[in-house]
């Protein structure tokens, strides 16, 4: 699951890479990711490491076997067959959100691909760093994108009794929150 303050890292028009094929966990506390544009050769990895106790709200909970959470050296082995050896460095972004003033999206120096296809990355904690073939990306506003029109998905007004799910269907628009009065 991707942290909620990491999504500006996250492409969304991608594929993901199951776990152990591109995404996984890092040795001392953390996970990796990677998407791949299918329609292209570009890809995205995304690494976070992210302290025990700054991740309350991640879903599931971590267990308490991630409790120590500490700063390494991640190295990352590309499929060069199927790069066509065209890639000789990643375009990085780093954030930091548990650094005394967070780092937000930060482009940084480029990390180079060895000839083998090896990535070496020093990963801290609280770190959500990108790296990418795509050099495009920034953060921030954009005055001269043009705001979408509303085409608003959901029917207003709305009413259900329910009835109309048997179970263990969920009604077609089920709020998964709890209310207590």
């Amino acid at each position: 699951m991707i942290d909620r303050r990491c999504r500006s890292h996250v492409v969304s028009c991608c594929r993901y890479l199951q776990n152990g094929f591109g995404s996984g966990q890092l040795v001392y506390g953390g996970y990796y990711t990677t998407t791949v544009d299918p329609s292209s050769d570009d890809f995205t990895i995304v690494v976070v490491k992210i302290s025990y106790d700054h991740a309350p709200c991640t879903r599931p909970k971590l267990p308490e076997t991630l409790s120590r959470v500490e700063p390494e050296t991640v190295t990352f082995q590309l499929d060069v067959a199927s790069l066509g050896g065209n890639v000789s460095s990643l375009a990085v972004w780093r954030s930091n959100f548990e650094m005394e003033t967070p780092l937000l999206f930060a482009q940084q120096d480029d990390v180079a691909v060895t000839p083998s296809g090896e990535i070496t990355l020093q990963v801290a904690v609280g770190d959500c760093i990108t790296m990418s073939t795509v050099r495009t990306a920034r953060h921030g506003a954009f005055p001269d994108a043009p705001v979408p029109p509303s085409v608003p998905q959901f029917p207003l007004p709305y009413a259900t009794d329910f009835e109309d799910a048997s179970p263990p269907a969920q009604p077609k628009y089920a709020n998964h929150t709890v209310v207590l009065a």
